[in-house]
């Protein structure tokens, strides 16, 4: 069983006053890719946020994400899942 870190961007969008929810996903190449393009995307919604996953080549499992940076108002990924 080979594991491989994947890594993804997360936006964060304000749905009213009160509510914010997950927006578009983008997937980096890398850790440094994740953590610049959050830090660029956070000038466009109520926040940003760069996550690694280990995921199971064979099975596609993956780990719960690691939060690498965040910018901005945002909410916990794995609360809806």
């Amino acid at each position: 069983m080979g594991a491989s870190e994947r890594f993804l961007v997360v936006q964060f969008v304000q749905k009213s006053k009160n509510h914010l929810v997950v927006g578009d996903i983008r997937y980096p190449s890398s850790a440094a890719a994740a953590e610049r393009m959050a830090f660029v995307m956070s000038e466009r919604f109520a926040g940003t946020a760069a996550y690694s996953v280990q995921v199971d080549k064979e099975t596609g499992d993956m780990t719960e994400p690691k939060l690498l940076k965040e910018f901005g108002s945002t909410i916990d990924i794995m609360s809806d899942l």
